[in-house]
């Protein structure tokens, strides 16, 4: 999500995937880096690992290295920074304050955005429904910068992870891997908050604390059993907002589609897929808006499969539906 939308303000971004990959990528740039964005839970190597082997093996005490964690509290902050790192995040982050803080460190003027495009909007059904199952939508969508396209793609594939997730809690207490559980509680965390859904987030919270003083046995199992509980009472709720946000609230009504149009768009849409250029996730809401209610079956394929990232298979259904338009 940091990626897409940093990208979205002309940064230009490179992500690894755990503390080992960091260290050696940072090692090898060329050009080096602006300012790194430090995780503090990952595999392999942790981010106070990290950030000591930039600093001290590779001798970069001068790289900006600001924190982004769901860690928020102020002792969190502090640990970062004895660490070695310049400032920290806490998720969920503000976008705006984000870019301050690396146009700041990175030695760069104060931003002055530039006018934006009238933002893309949901409608109050889909709102009055978030605050019904507790989701702080408008707040999400503030942090995010009005871009209800990026949301729903982040909650569609959260509403799948969390699916899977009671599982995976089951067997790492099953395996005694707490490492791993923390991990899974850490993300839940943070991604929860990011996307307005509070109650959940301040039950993983709760969780990860639990579990990380818990020994191995009976206690980890009911740390399991508890959130499962919040996870199953959370899911209909986030999976018919899901629902709900699929069709833009401006939406054309259904009327004959005109074959030009579509396939100006279509085509549009497939230069950008074949660039995986995160564009195509907005390019896709205008698709939507456009063309969703007269073509709600051949779009809503081409609309999951983009929301998915899965740029090759949406690549491949825009190539299908631009060859039938011009059928």
């Amino acid at each position: 999500m940091a990626h897409e939308l940093l990208e979205g303000e002309g940064a230009s971004v490179h992500t690894v995937h755990d503390g080992q990959a960091a260290v050696d990528v940072v090692a090898t740039a060329a050009p080096p880096f602006d300012a790194v964005l430090m995780d503090l839970h990952m595999p392999v190597m942790d981010g106070y690992t990290a950030t000591g082997r930039i600093r001290k093996g590779l001798g970069l005490h001068a790289l900006p290295i600001v924190a982004m964690t769901a860690n928020a509290l102020a002792a969190d902050r502090d640990a970062c920074l004895a660490a070695g790192m310049n400032d920290h995040i806490g998720k969920p982050f503000d976008l705006d304050r984000l870019v301050q803080v690396l146009r700041r460190l990175s030695d760069r003027p104060p931003h002055t955005p530039a006018p934006n495009a009238a933002p893309q909007r949901v409608g109050d059904a889909a709102l009055d429904l978030a605050e019904s199952h507790g989701v702080d939508l408008a707040g999400a969508l503030r942090r995010l910068s009005d871009r209800p396209a990026v949301y729903r793609r982040l909650l569609q594939g959260f509403v799948v992870e969390l699916a899977g997730l009671p599982e995976a809690l089951r067997q790492c207490a099953a395996q005694d891997d707490p490492v791993l559980a923390v991990r899974h509680l850490h993300t839940l965390k943070g991604l929860s908050a990011t996307l307005g859904a509070t109650t959940l987030s301040a039950a993983a919270a709760r969780a990860e604390e639990q579990w990380t003083a818990s020994p191995p046995g009976a206690a980890v199992d009911a740390v399991a059993r508890d959130l499962s509980q919040h996870i199953e009472a959370a899911l209909p709720g986030l999976q018919a907002l899901l629902q709900a946000m699929a069709t833009p609230p401006d939406a054309r009504p259904a009327t004959p589609v005109d074959p030009v149009a579509l396939t100006i768009a279509l085509g549009a849409l497939a230069t950008l897929l074949q660039n995986s250029d995160m564009g195509a996730t907005d390019a896709m809401a205008s698709l939507m808006q456009d063309f969703g209610a007269a073509l709600p079956g051949p779009l809503a394929a081409l609309d999951a499969a983009v929301a998915g990232l899965e740029f090759e298979r949406s690549a491949r259904l825009c190539a299908e539906l631009i060859e039938a338009s011009r059928a």
